[in-house]
């Protein structure tokens, strides 16, 4: 039980941290940083999605 107890606290502190970092991510050092403030300042939403909000995507044609 000790063990599992154990796991149950590493997974929660390492999920934690992840959400802590993922909401400081802004003010990170170096060119992972940069390139987010980058795309803060320029207001790009750098997501997933980011080819699906290209202008005129939807007159592009498909390929099949």
């Amino acid at each position: 039980m000790n063990n599992g107890l154990t796991r149950l606290a590493v997974a929660v502190f390492a999920l934690t941290a992840l959400a802590y970092g993922l909401a400081n991510a802004n003010r990170l050092p170096g060119s992972g940083g940069e390139v987010i403030r980058a795309n803060i300042e320029a207001d790009r939403d750098a997501t997933a999605l980011f080819y699906t909000e290209v202008d005129g995507w939807d007159e592009w044609p498909v390929q099949r």
